[in-house]
């Protein structure tokens, strides 16, 4: 690929963190509520439209946060990301589930583990890719706290449903 055919900083962004998830190009899609080939454009070609809302999805399907849309030189992104993320802690079912809102709520726990990702980038002089790294293995690490929540639910409900 010529310099001229490389992708923009946001759909780099995008490829690498897909890639770092161990996602293929069709199950991110799916996730984002996109059909492949859109998502197969955005993130590999270079003279493409990328609206912002279709970014933040993408984005949201990956746990790309809005500061690194903002990063990667979309802030209209970053901004719709930041509404859809608003819209989820303000839903009802959401905010239960999740504490009820306040800072035990999702978002609030979203907010410190970034400020904190944040402090200790600068405390440490992380480079970019250690950042990367520290930020992909605290996600996965509430993947499984989060996968384990699921068959806990999913263990209440058979109960619940069997009437024991």
């Amino acid at each position: 690929m010529t310099p001229d055919a490389t992708p923009p900083p946001e759909a780099v962004l995008i490829a690498e963190r897909r890639e770092e998830r161990g996602l293929s190009i069709r199950e991110a899609a799916r996730r984002a509520g996109l059909s492949d080939s859109t998502w197969r454009r955005i993130e590999s070609t270079r003279d493409v439209a990328r609206p912002a809302e279709t970014l933040a999805q993408m984005a949201g399907a990956l746990g790309i946060v809005p500061g690194e849309l903002a990063e990667a030189g979309r802030a209209d992104a970053a901004g719709a990301l930041q509404k859809i993320m608003e819209g989820l802690a303000a839903d009802p079912d959401i905010a239960a589930a999740t504490g009820g809102g306040g800072d035990d709520s999702w978002a609030g726990l979203m907010a410190e583990i970034l400020a904190g990702l944040a402090d200790i980038s600068a405390e440490q002089g992380l480079s970019g890719e250690d950042r990367r790294q520290l930020r992909a293995e605290l996600l996965s690490g509430l993947a499984r706290d989060a996968a384990e929540r699921r068959r806990q639910m999913r263990a209440l409900r058979r109960i619940a449903r069997s009437g024991t």
